[in-house]
């Protein structure tokens, strides 16, 4: 709609979608774009416009994963200052994935340096590697694979991937903790070694493997896999050769959905032990939006 020259006609749409949810619901939460595209300053635009022409009360959320404490901070900054300069009442600001080392004294210093309506709640949620890797569930729906074996360790992590094309001898020196293998289906040496070195206290823990161009082992080696006691290895079948499969990954990103209950109830918990949830939920129920936008 944009491209067509329909901003106006977005917006009226958005609104009127809004409104037949506040005609049914006590409280409507309206979630921003996710910023995975490659256009996270048009979808700033858009967001910006949208909540503008809503006219809602704000909770922000700051990326501060890799960022220092200054970076943070500026960010922070520069983007209440935006909602604030539209007329918007910013409630509370999240720094969501901050550094491990990141100082409280960065959310004190965002609260003086920040002009809001209200005195501005702000949070720091640290980075959790569970939260935000992908597991080997969201491989499954982004390859469209099928499961071979370990139905029951789908929701191990995945931190890196491994093209294995080597000779085993060398493929071993490049296992790492949390690495999927991907990998032909007829490289039999590769499934063993994989799965070998899973039994091995010498090597890394990988999250699991998959086999491209819909190769899967024979009989013989599946009696074999389906016999080996104690290995809680995914193994998963694709139909695309490995360049394809490897390329696909590349965009593979961590969700947390309904079919992930371990990743919802650690998100929750997370989330409960680093933010006031009585004094946030208080600032909602006090705060309500009077504004008339233009649009409206």
């Amino acid at each position: 709609l944009i491209n067509s020259g329909n901003k106006e006609l977005l917006l009226e749409s958005t609104l009127n979608k809004f409104k037949e949810l506040e005609k049914e619901y006590d409280f409507v939460l309206c979630e921003g774009t996710d910023y995975i595209g490659s256009s996270a300053t048009l979808e700033f635009e858009i967001n910006a416009s949208i909540v503008s022409n809503l006219g809602c009360p704000v909770l922000l959320v700051v990326n501060g994963m890799d960022r220092s404490d200054d970076e943070v901070c500026g960010s922070a900054q520069r983007t209440v200052g935006i909602f604030e300069e539209r007329g918007l009442e910013v409630l509370s600001l999240i720094v969501n994935r901050a550094r491990q080392d990141f100082s409280p004294e960065t959310l004190k210093d965002i609260e003086a340096l920040t002009k809001t309506s209200h005195p501005l709640l702000t949070y720091a949620i640290p980075d959790d590697k569970r939260l935000g890797n992908p597991t080997i569930h969201d491989v499954i729906k982004w390859l469209d694979a099928k499961v071979l074996y370990g139905h029951g360790s789908l929701d191990s992590p995945v931190e890196s991937f491994l093209t294995a094309a080597m000779h085993i001898t060398h493929f071993l020196e490049y296992i790492e903790d949390g690495a999927l293998i991907i990998t032909p289906g007829d490289r039999m040496d590769i499934i063993l070694a994989a799965i070998s070195s899973r039994q091995s206290a010498a090597y890394e823990n990988i999250a699991g493997m998959v086999l491209t161009g819909g190769i899967q082992p024979s009989m013989t080696m599946h009696r074999l896999i389906e016999g080996w006691t104690g290995v809680p290895l995914p193994i998963l079948s694709v139909e695309d050769h490995t360049f394809k499969a490897t390329q696909t990954l590349q965009a593979l990103h961590g969700t947390i959905d309904p079919e992930h209950p371990a990743k919802i109830a650690a998100a929750i918990g997370l989330f409960e032990s680093k933010v006031d949830i009585e004094k946030l939920r208080d600032r909602l129920v006090t705060t309500e939006s009077t504004k008339i936008t233009p649009i409206m």
